[in-house]
């Protein structure tokens, strides 16, 4: 696994650790106490009645997933989460 590291890192300048440091401090948001669940209520309707009508959304997990984090983190939630995911 060290080599994989240092061979993603070969030629990457101080500067640009930095700067990856930098990104990677953002503070993990908190639950919003008093959230609203219409977005996601409108996600889980939507997919049942696109079931209902005979269509697959087969991008129901993702959406359901987006709109979750959302409500319970707010929007900015995926600021934190592509700072601290590695690449």
């Amino acid at each position: 696994m060290e080599k994989e590291i240092d061979e993603k890192l070969q030629g990457v300048g101080t500067d640009r650790l930095l700067a990856e440091i930098e990104r990677r401090k953002i503070e993990r948001p908190n639950m919003i106490q008093n959230f609203a669940y219409g977005v996601l209520q409108n996600v889980c309707e939507n997919h049942l009645n696109e079931i209902s009508s005979g269509k697959n959304d087969s991008n129901f997990k993702n959406r359901i997933y987006k709109a979750a984090m959302e409500m319970w983190f707010g929007e900015n939630v995926w600021n934190y989460i592509n700072a601290v995911c590695i690449d």
